[in-house]
C-alpha cells in the first residue's frame, strides 16, 4: 500500500526535464454517489453526497486554448448511507489521479479518462479499512470554469471482510474553477 502512495506522488515529477505549462488549479467538487457492495442482497446500496477539490491539474497546451486536463489529481470525501438499514453509513475518502485516454483534443465534450485512487472507508459497525480503486470516466461537458463528470470505480477494500465493504462505487458531479493559473513556461532539471 505504501508503494502505491508513493507512486501516486511521484507522479507529478514525470515532467522533470521537460518544457510545458505548469497549471496549479483549485477546483472544488460537488457530487452524488452511488456505492453497490457485493453483497447487495444482503446490506442494499448507499448513497449521498460528495465534496472534494482538484488540486494539481497539467494540459499540454501550447497554443493558449483552455483544453481539458491530461493529468488532475484530487481529494475526495463521500458521505453516504444505505437504503436498507437507515442507520447504517459509510464514510469514504479517496486521494486518486486521473488520466487522458487523448492529447491534444479540440472538442469539449465526451472526453474518457482513466484513473487510480486510494483512501480509507468507514463503515458504521465495522472498522476503518484502506482502499485502492481503478477508475474509469467521462467528462461529459467541460467549460473555463467548470465541468461536468460521470466516472465508475471498483471499490477494492484491503481488510478481513474485504466482501461487506467492497463494491462497485458510481459517481456524478461537477467542479468549479475557483484559482485559474496564468501559464508559466518553465524546464525542471536535476542538478
Amino acid at each position: 500500500m505504501r508503494y502505491l502512495f508513493i507512486w501516486l506522488l511521484s507522479l507529478p515529477f514525470s515532467l522533470w526535464g521537460q518544457e510545458a505549462e505548469f497549471p496549479f488549479l483549485l477546483a472544488p467538487n460537488l457530487g452524488y454517489d452511488v456505492f453497490i457492495p457485493s453483497q447487495y442482497q444482503q446490506y442494499g446500496g448507499f448513497d449521498g453526497p460528495r465534496i472534494g477539490c482538484v488540486f494539481y491539474s497539467y494540459t499540454e497546451d501550447f497554443e493558449g486554448k483552455n483544453r481539458p486536463a491530461q493529468q488532475a489529481y484530487s481529494l475526495h470525501f463521500s458521505f453516504l448511507r444505505s437504503s436498507k438499514i437507515p442507520q447504517e453509513r459509510l464514510f469514504v475518502f479517496s486521494l486518486g489521479g486521473r488520466f487522458s485516454f487523448e492529447s491534444h483534443f479540440d472538442r469539449k465534450y465526451l472526453l474518457p479518462y482513466y484513473g487510480l485512487e486510494a483512501g480509507g472507508l468507514k463503515r458504521s459497525p465495522k472498522k476503518m479499512a484502506l482502499h485502492i480503486s481503478p477508475l474509469l470516466g467521462l467528462e461529459l461537458w467541460h467549460h473555463r470554469s467548470f465541468a461536468l463528470y460521470a466516472q465508475a470505480k471498483y471499490l477494492q477494500a484491503m481488510s478481513i471482510d474485504s466482501k461487506t465493504q467492497s463494491g462497485l462505487h458510481l459517481e456524478v458531479g461537477a467542479y468549479i474553477k475557483i484559482i485559474y493559473y496564468q501559464p508559466i513556461n518553465f524546464k525542471l532539471e536535476i542538478l
